[in-house]
């Protein structure tokens, strides 16, 4: 079953592993959180073992792995560095960081279908490829987003007080209305 509905779309109703992991990468998102878990160095595979399912191969270093994908089949966790096409054997998730280059040099003749980026930024993917060889895509994009225009208002309030300045008599220009612009200007109209 193909993964990848409308090229870089979720699907509403998860079937097969693909979708399973494309509905719980969209599950996290929305409630990432940062802790001390501890980030996989070796290779290891975590999960039901029971082999029904084709297995999600991770980049070690994405935070809490085991718990957003461990439940979905095997999971095999990798150092970035260790992930090449030899040891994506029958993986149909791959689930990566920035540091891991995906394009049709790694995944050609594999039979992933699904791949994950846990970063903003999507440098690092081909997504030209992906698209063409019909294989889904999702990134952590707009995840950080009200953090950056919290802690952008908070320098903003730190220099008004520090300057003497009422903050609440100045005029916000904010350039660019992407997802964090966007945040400062409604938090800015709101105070």
């Amino acid at each position: 079953q193909s993964c990848a509905p409308d090229k870089f779309f979720t699907v509403a109703s998860p079937a097969g592993p693909c979708d399973l992991a494309i509905a719980r990468v969209a599950e996290y998102d929305r409630r990432i959180r940062v802790d001390s878990a501890p980030l996989a160095t070796d290779a290891a595979t975590i999960g039901p073992g029971e082999g029904k399912e084709p297995p999600i191969v991770c980049a070690g270093r994405v935070l809490h792995a085991e718990a957003a994908f461990g439940p979905l089949g095997d999971l095999l966790l990798l150092p970035a560095e260790e992930i090449c096409r030899a040891r994506l054997g029958e993986a149909a998730v791959l689930v990566v960081r920035s540091t891991t280059r995906i394009d049709a040099e790694l995944l050609a003749g594999t039979p992933v279908r699904f791949v994950a980026t846990a970063t903003v930024g999507i440098d690092h993917i081909d997504t030209h490829y992906l698209a063409d060889a019909d294989i889904g895509f999702a990134s952590a994009a707009g995840s950080s987003a009200a953090s950056v225009a919290q802690f952008t208002w908070g320098l903003i309030l730190l220099a008004c007080r520090r300057e003497g300045l009422d903050w609440r008599r100045r005029r916000l220009g904010v350039v660019g209305a992407g997802a964090i612009g966007e945040r400062v200007a409604r938090v800015g109209e709101a105070l």
